[in-house]
């Protein structure tokens, strides 16, 4: 319980350190790439938690849903999102589809992993514009999603019955936040 508290709790650091970031222009958020993290933030806690059956080990994804829809919200109503390119275009597109793809299917264990492919793409945008730029983003929400997510690592490996087959499935959603979010902080802060 204790590690699922403090996954919850650094999520909320991180977009509470976001929110000031964009407020005060320290960092531009990406349109194409917060799109698809704010809709799809709500179906991944849901599949998330219907997949692993751990409400406990889900707080962090429904912590982050709620503030990552607060943060899309407030960006488009402020202005705060750059225009959308081609590429970020196409990368929106194609989220859709595999969106309808997975509507499709309907199994939640199937649609986590979509999912992270889904964010993995749209991360794209994001991930090229600070690479491109390391001032468009500013390390500190994302060096805190980042331990969100290594501590959900940990909690979803520690908590997940490792005798049912394809178990692993439920491993990719905080898998690709640790990774993503340690690259963004890593890029923002060179």
């Amino acid at each position: 319980m204790l590690l699922s508290v403090l996954a919850a709790l650094f999520q909320v650091s991180a977009y509470v350190a976001y929110f000031a970031q964009v407020s005060a222009g320290g960092s531009i958020p990406n349109p194409a790439s917060w799109s698809v993290w704010a809709l799809l933030s709500i179906l991944n806690a849901l599949t998330f938690w219907r997949a692993s059956k751990d409400a406990l080990a889900t707080a962090q994804f429904f912590t982050g849903s709620v503030a990552c829809v607060m943060v899309w919200t407030y960006s488009l109503m402020t202005g705060k999102f750059v225009p959308l390119d081609t590429k970020a275009w196409l990368v929106l597109i194609f989220c859709f589809v595999a969106c309808a793809i997975w509507y499709v299917k309907r199994s939640a264990i199937y649609a986590n992993l979509v999912i992270a492919g889904i964010f993995t793409v749209s991360s794209v945008p994001t991930f090229v514009g600070v690479w491109r730029n390391s001032h468009v983003e500013q390390p500190l929400a994302w060096m805190f999603w980042t331990t969100a997510f290594a501590v959900t690592t940990i909690n979803v490996l520690r908590r997940t019955d490792r005798t049912k087959p394809r178990w692993w499935f439920i491993m990719a959603m905080p898998i690709y936040g640790l990774v993503f979010h340690g690259l963004i902080a890593i890029c923002a802060a060179r």
